[in-house]
Order: structure tokens, then sequence, then C-alpha cells
């Protein structure tokens, strides 16, 4: 229903600072990340996108740009990138990212993004680039924690020694990697995504 309301609202942000939260992250909970990114690279009134038009380098305190122009209200869409873009994702059961998720969405009009939490471990870290008809996806975990790599899918590792230290599954269309601590890169076909 979400998805089909802002549709009607020609996908764009029809919400204020409390939506402007919880929307995006919805979407992408639910499979749809293309939707929330859509609506947040629109450039035209109202959305972030339409603040970088009009030369925002800060966000706004609100969507007309009459209020405060560095004010954090609108603000969870920097987290939202992280989670979703690069895919660092934290793990609910592991606090403290023990344990996490690197889930990347690939929104075809990117060539690249660059991820990095400095968790108390030590850096997550998540980069993916376009190449040709694949995407490369490199990761760091740090030392004593593990995580869970979700691809859209068919992937693999780039380095098929680093086997014997990873576990993958597949599941409704995606490739699932168990990864223990250290430095790892995949290649996903990019005709798919």
């Amino acid at each position: 229903r979400l998805v089909k309301v802002i549709g009607k609202n020609d996908g764009k942000p029809d919400f204020g600072i409390l939506g402007s939260k919880y929307v995006p992250n919805a979407l992408a909970e639910h499979g749809r990340a293309d939707v929330a990114y859509g609506m947040i690279d629109r450039t035209d009134y109202p959305g972030w996108g339409h603040w970088i038009k009009r030369g925002a380098t800060t966000l706004w305190e609100t969507w007309d740009g009459v209020g405060s122009r560095n004010h954090i209200m609108f603000g969870d869409v920097s987290a939202w990138f992280y989670k979703n873009i690069g895919g660092i994702q934290p793990d609910a059961e592991h606090p403290g990212f023990k344990h996490f998720f690197i889930r990347p969405f690939f929104p075809p009009d990117m060539a690249w993004a660059r991820a990095k939490h400095e968790s108390m471990y030590g850096s997550i870290k998540s980069e993916w680039t376009r190449r040709d008809d694949s995407i490369m996806l490199n990761i760091s975990v740090p030392v004593n924690t593990t995580a869970t790599v979700v691809l859209d899918g068919d992937a693999k590792m780039c380095d098929r020694a680093l086997d014997l230290y990873v576990t993958k599954s597949a599941q409704a269309d995606k490739s699932i990697f168990s990864v223990p601590a250290g430095d790892f890169c995949f290649e996903i076909r990019a005709d798919r995504r």
C-alpha cells in the first residue's frame, strides 16, 4: 500500500520529518529500496535532491528551505545510504556489530559506492564498483566478528581459495555468504541489477 501511495504522489516525498525517518527504511526493509532511492534522488520539489539542485551542502529544516539551512531534522537519509547503498546493517540479535549484515542495493545510475563504519571491533567496510557486466563488492570484516552477505541474484567469491572459509547458500534468487573476519571480494552479474 505504501508503494501505491508513493506512486499516486508521482514518487515524491509526501511526509515531514517523522516520515523521512521511517518511509525510506520501511521500503528498504520490505525489498523496495528502489522506490526509496527514487524518492531520495528526485531533483524536483519536495525532497533531498531538490535541496542539492538549489545548492544545498547541508540538511535543511524544511522542504521549502524557509527555516534553518543547517538542521538534522531530515538527516536519517544519511544513515539510509550506509544501511542500503553501502549495505552495512546491524544484527539486532548481536548488538555492537559482533555480527552484522552486508546487503547493498545497487542503483542503476550509480557507478560506485563506499561506506565505512567504525565499530567497537574495528572498521567495517563495504565498497562496490560497476565493471562491464558485473559489480565488484569488497568488504572488510573486523577481527572477532562475523558477517552475512546477502546479494541479489547469482554471486560468487572473486578468490576461490577463500571458499574454505565462507559458506554460501541460496534463497529466493539471493546469494547468501557467511563470512568470518577478513577482507573479501564478491562478483555480482550486473545484467540483473
